[in-house]
């Protein structure tokens, strides 16, 4: 709604707090799932944000509560993505799973949008010139 009490840029600073702290490069399953209970809360707030700017042409507030819309949504399937890929690869770095896992998480993730919560499916890794390695940096 547009009439509630919830203001949008306190919401996106929370989110933006949470994601940075949370949800960052090195993570573990318990703050993953902290996180994704607070993203879903954040979302539930979302729900009785004010809009002030009732303008018709340029209206900033109206543009800034639905990026705010979208980056709650980017929020949770990066989270929830995250909470289900058991192993570290790349920026992904899950400290209780240090490990990278290929014969499992060689895959594309794949995320839908449902009613009930983003779904996820994953496809395989089509291999072509570069075999798999680990780095050492």
């Amino acid at each position: 709604g547009s009439e509630g009490e919830e203001r949008v840029p306190q919401l996106r600073d929370e989110m933006r707090r949470l994601m940075n702290t949370k949800v960052w490069i090195f993570r573990t399953g318990e703050e993953l799932k902290s996180a994704l209970k607070e993203i879903r809360t954040l979302k539930e707030r979302f729900k009785h944000i004010k809009v002030e700017d009732k303008g018709k042409t340029f209206n900033t507030g109206f543009t800034a509560a639905l990026q705010l819309d979208f980056m709650l949504d980017l929020a949770e399937v990066t989270t929830i993505s995250a909470l289900a890929r058991t192993e570290s690869r790349g920026a992904h770095s899950r400290l209780d799973y240090p490990k990278r896992d290929d014969e499992k998480w060689l895959v594309h993730t794949l995320a839908y949008y449902t009613v009930d919560g983003p779904r996820l499916e994953y496809i395989p890794v089509t291999i072509t010139k570069w075999q798999p390695a680990i780095r050492k940096y």
